[in-house]
């Protein structure tokens, strides 16, 4: 297999950076609920960035948005 060119790596990594802004844009810093799996979370930084990954909470646990942190499921409202 070729490695990739530069401009196809740039490309890349450029398509990937907008899809993080896009998920944080508008929002303070913080933790996020994921949209489509309440036993995931994201994290924003200032400026509307997202650090780079989506975290789990361990089995069995939620994300609470209220709270900030992983919760029991049956605790916990899925956005």
């Amino acid at each position: 297999m070729a490695p990739f060119t530069p401009l196809v790596l740039c490309i890349i990594l450029a398509g990937a950076s907008q899809l993080a802004e896009s998920r944080c844009t508008g929002k303070p810093a913080g933790a996020y609920q994921h949209p489509d799996d309440c036993s995931k979370f994201y994290t924003c930084a200032e400026g509307g960035l997202q650090y780079e990954g989506i975290s789990s909470c361990p089995a069995g646990l939620h994300f609470d948005q209220t709270q900030g942190y992983c919760n029991w499921a049956n605790l916990v409202t899925c956005l």
